[in-house]
């Protein structure tokens, strides 16, 4: 499997993009937690995007860090979830995750479709 990385970028004002790659574990979305924390600290978070194209496969266990992300993010004043996945099991999990975390979704199968929807 690809080695798992994250990146974090503000897209616009309120808007953070979080873009998982390779294959997707507890350990990489725990350390998008820890960037979260720090990145959120000084600025205003409407909504967040999970950037999930080029997300590989997952192992069974990166629901309940998944949760906690999108429950942070919540906690921070945002008010939806925006996920880009392709495939249907990565549609799945991003449906479980956020409604396990109380927050309205949207997913897109392309990253124009979700920046359309945004007004971006």
């Amino acid at each position: 499997p690809t080695t798992p990385s994250v990146h974090h970028a503000w897209v616009c004002e309120g808007v953070l993009e979080i873009t998982f790659q390779g294959h997707l574990n507890p350990e990489i979305i725990e350390t998008s937690l820890r960037q979260l924390t720090a990145l959120n600290a000084q600025r205003k978070l409407d909504r967040i995007i999970i950037n999930g194209l080029d997300v590989e496969n997952f192992t069974p266990h990166v629901s309940s860090p998944a949760g906690r992300l999108i429950a942070l993010a919540r906690e921070r004043g945002a008010r939806e979830a925006v996920f880009i996945v392709a495939s249907g099991s990565n549609r799945m999990i991003s449906a479980s995750v956020a409604f396990a975390a109380q927050i309205p979704m949207k997913i897109f199968e392309t990253r124009g479709e979700a920046l359309a929807y945004l007004g971006i």
